[in-house]
């Protein structure tokens, strides 16, 4: 893979694309904590001091090397007040800026974007988790949001481990910071922290759960699409469960072998979600978890929450509705070890 442009192709997924199916609300009466609360975001200036961002060698982007490394990291979390109806195609239309945060601590997702791209190209699925009842800590990396999987993108998925660790580290320090003295007032619950990524930002969240690089904070890992053995990268081996990998079997930019490698070598429990509707072009690589898609990707969001739910929200009955979800649908297929 060279280039995915999540960027320009979430948009075209999300805005343009007609939905495969009539959209309704995600709703499900199994569980009273999802749908309940409003969401707001809050966007942190976070900069890390001690490492720099290199240039791209390649000269195709403006990326400028920096003595720093910007990580602008958005917050999305449940908020006091009504919960908005999310639209079926925009992105970003549920938030509110700096809204009052609902009674915490909520659980944490740590979300690592594809390349290039931002948080903002996923905020359909950051809003949902929030409206669910996570707090959702999304780090703007300083090059694979810029450059692409480029040379220098591989390269520097070392240190974007690192970012998400630094990320990490700022978060949960604000935590035990007041609101009105910029800290975020306990919103978090620090013992329940899971990692999700896309395409490349998959690359990051299998590293921070494998032998190189392994965080003990987190406690499980989604991978949507991920890439899990990049050019220069971390080396991803025996990925810590619980984790799910969720992946197009007929995605052509980052291909579902990438999947069946790092399911293969990871540690139960353990899942992967083979989506194969056939989804033309690299479209195959974000529809299933747009809106856009309609009922599919409603079904593949319900794995995805009922994952999230039964491994880090702690709900038990989740597990095997996770599976009983997956394999009801026609386009689905799900392997597991448990």
């Amino acid at each position: 893979m060279r280039r995915a442009a999540v960027g320009v192709l979430a948009a075209l997924a999300v805005g343009l694309v007609a939905p495969i199916e009539p959209v309704s609300a995600h709703v499900r009466t199994r569980d009273p904590i999802e749908q309940r609360y409003a969401v707001g975001v809050r966007v942190l200036p976070l900069e890390d001091t001690t490492r720099a961002t290199p240039a791209d060698p390649e000269g195709q982007t403006p990326v400028l090397a920096s003595p720093t490394r910007a990580l602008p990291t958005t917050i999305y979390y449940p908020a006091r007040g009504e919960p908005a109806v999310q639209s079926a195609v925009r992105a970003g239309d549920v938030a509110v800026a700096d809204a009052r945060a609902a009674a915490g601590p909520f659980p944490v997702v740590l979300f690592s974007h594809g390349a290039p791209g931002t948080p903002h190209d996923y905020a359909s699925i950051l809003e949902r988790w929030a409206r669910e009842g996570y707090v959702v800590v999304a780090p703007t990396y300083p090059v694979t949001s810029i450059a692409g999987p480029t040379d220098v993108g591989y390269a520097d998925q070392r240190d974007q481990v690192r970012d998400a660790r630094f990320v990490l580290d700022r978060v949960l320090a604000l935590n035990r910071v007041s609101v009105p003295d910029g800290g975020l007032g306990g919103l978090l619950d620090p013992k329940r922290i899971a990692a999700a990524g896309h395409s490349m930002g998959g690359l990051t969240t299998l590293a921070l759960v494998s032998d190189c690089c392994r965080d003990r904070r987190v406690k499980a890992a989604l991978v949507l699409a991920g890439v899990s053995q990049g050019r220069d990268g971390p080396p991803v081996r025996h990925p810590a469960g619980p984790i799910l990998l969720a992946h197009g079997r007929f995605d052509i930019a980052v291909p579902f072998t990438d999947s069946v490698r790092a399911y293969a070598g990871a540690r139960t429990p353990k899942y992967l979600l083979e989506i194969r509707f056939p989804i033309a072009g690299v479209l195959g690589h974000l529809l299933p978890f747009f809106p856009a898609a309609g009922r599919l990707s409603s079904s593949v969001a319900r794995v995805l929450d009922d994952f999230l739910a039964g491994y880090l929200r702690g709900d038990r009955p989740a597990r095997p509705a996770l599976v009983t979800a997956a394999r009801s649908r026609k386009y689905l297929r799900l392997r597991s070890a448990r």
